[in-house]
């Protein structure tokens, strides 16, 4: 047994010899290789400075630190600022101190641009926190937009000469009467409960492109304090039982309407839209997102 152990130390021992004299025999080959290549350290340099600038700093501002891809990123950057700086020690000593600018320079230039990196991502964050109000010019990437007039009416239905305030009394019919006075005073009701409930508020905005700009991209929300989804063009054209009683009543009425922005808008054009919502009349503010290519930004609109 010890024989077999000493026979096993005696082997590992060989093997990292081997394994030492071939790192040696590499250092020396490549050390040859870079003289014959002609490749002075500012050359690295260079190439280290690439490496971090394009593979380090600029995914870092679009991707979560907390990822995978992000810790991976960290994890990449350390060990390539620990093999520079290893570099950096070992050129100063062969070389002498005239070559620490050649290595102060990709320094600054790493921190000039994660510096320009990183202010660019918070001034944005700055632009997609900010609340806007009504008039104000919100500049996006190409255009400028701004709410330029808001108003608020009663619900404009038609009701085509019907009497919404018309009832009967279903008491006094018989029961086989009942369902039909019911039917004829459930719609009437219900239609006039949304005209007493709701107030239409009438947004219009205009776009200034100060470059050609894709209107399909722009994406304007509608979103009031009471965090009720707002969908738009509905009303008796759609499925939603909430305007049943326009079925009953043959009345055409569309809630929450949306012009369509339309596509391309060339540099130098203005183009207006109008964006119609019911608000309920317990909602007093509501706030318009408008987002483009990645871009947000609010304005706050109160009664």
């Amino acid at each position: 047994m010890r024989q077999l152990v000493k026979d096993s130390g005696a082997q590992l021992f060989v093997f990292g010899l081997d394994n030492l004299a071939s790192c040696r025999f590499l250092f020396k080959e490549s050390k040859q290789m870079s003289k014959k290549l002609s490749i002075k350290p500012v050359h690295l340099v260079v190439i280290g400075l690439t490496i971090l600038v394009l593979g380090i700093l600029i995914p870092s501002f679009f991707i979560d630190p907390s990822s995978t891809i992000g810790l991976s990123l960290i994890m990449g950057s350390i060990i390539l600022l620990s093999a520079y700086t290893f570099f950096a020690v070992n050129v100063v000593k062969s070389n002498g101190k005239k070559s620490i600018k050649w290595l102060v320079i990709p320094v600054l230039l790493v921190l000039l641009v994660s510096g320009g990196f990183f202010t660019y991502s918070k001034y944005q964050q700055h632009l997609n926190n900010k609340i806007y109000s009504v008039s104000d010019t919100i500049k996006l990437s190409g255009f400028n937009f701004k709410v330029t007039d808001v108003a608020y009416n009663e619900i404009p239905i038609d009701t085509k000469g019907i009497n919404l305030s018309d009832r009967k009394d279903c008491s006094v019919v018989s029961e086989d009467d009942k369902h039909d006075c019911d039917w004829y005073n459930w719609p009437r009701r219900n239609a006039q409960n949304y005209i007493n409930e709701y107030t239409r508020a009438t947004i219009n905005y205009e776009v200034v492109a100060n470059e050609s700009m894709d209107g399909k991209d722009l994406n304007i929300e509608v979103l009031p304090d009471s965090g009720r989804k707002i969908t738009h063009n509905t009303g008796s054209d759609s499925n939603d039982e909430t305007f049943s009683w326009a079925w009953v009543l043959n009345l055409d009425y569309t809630a929450n309407p949306k012009s369509d922005f339309g596509g391309a808008l060339n540099k130098g054009l203005t183009r207006k839209g109008t964006i119609g919502v019911d608000l309920q009349n317990t909602e007093q503010t509501i706030d318009l997102k408008i987002s483009y290519k990645g871009e947000t930004r609010l304005v706050r609109i109160s009664r």
